[in-house]
């Protein structure tokens, strides 16, 4: 494509601080599109462009008493209407602006595309280290964020993701939603990382505060806060799945973090639950390749104790879902011996249906089918080739 038919703007920049204004914006867009022929416009930081009063309609009052408002999204309405030849390419900051308000106000010409972090595979392309454990590790510890990559000493990356959620992440939740008082969700925030993996209810992290943290919090503010960290791209929710029912279940949940690096930032570095944190890369992992991800749930006939319940709930880590396909997948973070095989395999070798069943292991070895149809693949095969034995 000829450079002039790819065009930006970057609200940023202090040159371009007048085309905050939506409709000096719309002018210069105007001015630099081409009138025939495909182009791309890449408009960065768009949220700095503020809505203002229409001066159009000086006697003019909404429902609500206000003047009407011009904002970029009528603006951008207007032009991409007139101007079919052109792809539009819109950033933003993490929870300025939500996927909703995006996806409302642009009336079904637009749709969100979310980029994450760097995949395990991509943050190994960019290391020299061929060494797939000690890289493995450090991606667990520092997570994907590109620009971590950049930093050669271990305290410069460190220093850079605590900044980095302090000045980003935290800064944008607190201005938002105008939280006058930012401790509670802090600690909220710091209840969550130290829980990943771990099947947990609103009611529960209240709990949590009235007990551990000496505090109360309402439950409507814990489901709030939750909603908060949602938005702002933080923390991913996964639904409880009754596998023989087919159906969600509305009690429990799990929570995962974007990045591994930012929920370890949190936590001052401190916490190394490397099975959790494997669950969390690989929960990360099937969402970057599509998936519909939940938390699995099989009820089972449990001989050992016949008396009083005789069934249990055996957890699947996973039940990943795109279209047709459904895989069933088990994380594993050590297996000793053929005891823990058992356990670690149980809840799978009690699903009867014929979807694929896989079992991630942290060993190194040739992935394999075995008895019960169940595919073994180590982490580091299903995190770079997949997670099919055609791959």
């Amino acid at each position: 494509m000829p450079e002039n038919r790819i065009l930006k703007i970057d609200l940023s920049e202090d040159g371009n601080e007048p085309l905050r204004n939506p409709i000096e914006l719309g002018k210069r867009i105007r001015a630099i599109l081409p009138k025939e022929g495909k182009a791309f416009l890449f408009l960065d930081e768009i949220q700095l462009c503020e809505s203002i009063d229409s001066p159009y309609f000086d006697d003019v009052r909404t429902t609500s008493g206000e003047k009407p408002k011009i904002t970029f999204y009528s603006v951008l309405n207007g032009i991409l209407s007139a101007h079919k030849n052109v792809d539009c390419y819109v950033t933003r900051s993490n929870s300025k602006m939500l996927t909703k308000d995006v996806l409302t106000d642009f009336r079904g010409r637009g749709w969100e595309i979310k980029v994450q972090p760097l995949s395990f595979e991509e943050y190994l392309s960019a290391k020299s280290d061929s060494n797939l454990p000690r890289v493995f590790a450090e991606y667990l510890h520092y997570g994907g964020m590109p620009l971590s990559l950049s930093f050669d000493v271990p305290s410069d990356k460190e220093h850079y993701l605590k900044s980095l959620f302090e000045e980003t992440y935290f800064r944008d939740i607190i201005e938002r939603h105008s939280l006058q008082n930012d401790s509670s969700i802090r600690e909220l925030t710091e209840v969550m990382a130290s829980s990943v993996g771990s099947i947990t209810t609103v009611s529960k992290i209240a709990d949590t505060f009235r007990t551990v943290e000496k505090k109360g919090i309402a439950r409507e503010t814990v489901s709030s806060y939750l909603g908060y960290l949602s938005d702002s791209f933080l923390l991913e929710e996964a639904e409880r799945y009754d596998i023989r029912e087919r159906k969600i279940i509305g009690s429990g949940r799990k929570y995962y973090f974007a990045d591994t690096g930012l929920r370890n930032a949190l936590l001052g570095f401190r916490q190394r639950d490397v099975g959790h944190l494997i669950e969390n890369v690989i929960y990360n992992e099937l969402i970057r390749r599509g998936y519909s991800v939940s938390v699995g749930v099989i009820s089972v006939f449990d001989k050992s104790n016949p008396k009083s319940n005789p069934m249990s709930d055996l957890e699947v880590d996973f039940v990943a879902e795109k279209g047709d396909e459904r895989d069933y997948i088990q994380s594993s973070y050590k297996i000793y011996d053929k005891k823990k095989l058992e356990q670690e395999t149980k809840s799978l070798r009690s699903i009867s249906d014929s979807f694929r069943k896989i079992l991630v292991e942290e060993d190194d070895f040739p992935p394999y089918y075995d008895g019960f149809g169940i595919y073994h693949i180590g982490i580091f095969d299903f995190l770079r080739k997949g997670d099919s034995s055609e791959n």
